[in-house]
């Protein structure tokens, strides 16, 4: 990712973002076994904002959101979004909590080698940052 600062708690992004998907499946029928698998890689690049706001002498704001994809090796449509609030313990350690979600619709292949993923994935987080 690469940001530009062009407000003063705000930068646009510019970045690539990779997936690489399997999919497998078993199923037992009859004491009989089959199974399928199918397996997807791409790249998608991004465009996005980012506005980063201190809220205290310790605490800042988050939030974050990315739009890309529609190229012919990637997704049709890719989001990512963030927002997070940052506790900075001192100048190396900082621990944050937020939620994020990312979704993308990819679809490859004709007839038996078709593949189509239309997924969202959400969920907070909870992490701590080291810097040197």
């Amino acid at each position: 990712t690469v940001g530009r600062r062009i407000l003063p708690h705000t930068e646009a992004l510019v970045s690539l973002a990779y997936f690489d998907l399997d999919a497998d499946l078993r199923v037992r029928l009859l004491q009989q076994d089959r199974t399928a698998e199918r397996n997807a890689s791409w790249v998608d690049p991004l465009i996005g904002l980012v506005y980063d706001r201190p809220l205290s002498e310790r605490w800042r704001f988050t939030l974050r959101g990315d739009i890309g994809g529609g190229l012919d090796s990637g997704a049709d449509l890719t989001w990512h979004a963030l927002t997070r609030f940052t506790f900075q313990q001192s100048e190396r350690f900082s621990w944050y909590a937020g939620y994020r979600a990312i979704s993308y619709d990819y679809e490859d292949g004709e007839g038996l080698n078709y593949q189509h993923y239309d997924l969202t994935e959400q969920g907070p987080l909870v992490g701590m940052t080291i810097s040197f």
